[in-house]
């Protein structure tokens, strides 16, 4: 039935909502408070409880998200154009704030470990430090009768490999396992000539490079999606492109990668792209939009299976 006072249609409307938005605002903050009490206790040193809020807030701001995403639609169905551009950003916000909520949580329970510790500005070259679980290839150049695709860095620390015996891993980078190696082989072979790349990493790890305040390898528990590894990884910088966000998948041996459009999840609430990631996942967060999938992963992964990631030969993408 049509309204023939528009007036009043419009005040009806506001009243209906009214109920609506008080409890969206109760939401809010009684999610803001959560989130305090469960800060004060991580500080305190209690995990579990602190954890345990941290998921309570996470909760309440995916409401907050969705209620505002709602009435957005709402309003812009009745023409209220400008009122639905208000809620949308709201569920953005909302979005925003369940994002900072994630790396507490995690925290809480003790993950994510960041390996190794993220370059400091201005850096051009970060390296990656072995650790259990890890399993390497290994090749010596003109005796491939010594040549090790399954090098594993034993839970103490070690490797094994013939002639050179146990040496030291755990902790170290792999340019510097590879001169270790390499003296130790120089008993046995003449000027060995040693390449050692990752085959896979221990554990589940995940790297989050590119455009992120932090990037590096992190440690993780559960399931994890590609904006809360984002988020453990200090979020997008100014300059990152989120429409072209790139996942590599199948680990080092068969990387695989793929586009996700992040932006669609962060404003327009669509997060079919906002994937659960598995061990070994890289994502790389690019300051423009890759159009050749295949060329970016044939320079991108050549360093990073030695164990580098180097950010000046990266700047292109």
């Amino acid at each position: 039935m049509k309204c023939i006072f528009p007036a009043l249609c419009l005040l009806a409307c506001a009243v209906l909502m009214m109920p609506a938005l008080s409890l969206a605002q109760n939401r809010s903050a009684d999610a803001d408070a959560l989130y305090q009490e469960g800060l004060a206790l991580y500080e305190q040193g209690q995990y579990e409880a602190a954890s345990k809020l941290f998921a309570q807030t996470l909760s309440l701001r995916h409401q907050e998200q969705n209620a505002d995403y709602q009435r957005g639609l709402r309003l812009y169905e009745q023409g209220d154009y400008r009122g639905a551009q208000e809620a949308f950003q709201r569920a953005i916000d909302s979005l925003g704030k369940a994002t900072i909520a994630v790396a507490p949580a995690a925290a809480a329970q003790k993950t994510p470990e960041i390996l190794p510790p993220s370059p400091a500005p201005g850096t051009a070259t970060a390296e990656y430090t072995l650790d259990s679980g890890d399993v390497l290839s290994i090749k010596i150049w003109q005796n491939p009768d010594l040549d090790d695709n399954d090098v594993i860095v034993r839970p103490d620390g070690m490797v094994s490999f013939t002639l050179a015996g146990d040496l030291p891993a755990k902790g170290k980078t792999i340019r510097a396992f590879r001169q270790d190696l390499t003296e130790a082989l120089k008993e046995f072979i003449r000027a060995p000539q040693v390449s050692v790349s990752i085959k896979s990493m221990g554990g589940k790890k995940i790297m989050v490079l590119g455009q992120v305040a932090h990037p590096g390898i992190f440690a993780v528990t559960g399931p994890q999606t590609v904006i809360e590894a984002v988020t453990m990884a200090g979020g997008f910088t100014d300059h990152a492109v989120s429409s072209s966000v790139v996942l590599v998948r199948g680990g080092f041996e068969k990387p695989h990668p793929q586009r996700l459009d992040l932006n669609r999840a962060l404003k327009k609430g669509d997060l079919k792209d906002n994937v659960v990631l598995a061990s070994n996942d890289i994502i790389y967060v690019p300051k423009r939009f890759i159009a050749d999938l295949n060329y970016f992963l044939t320079q991108f992964m050549t360093p990073i299976v030695q164990g580098l990631y180097i950010r000046d030969q990266l700047e292109d993408f």
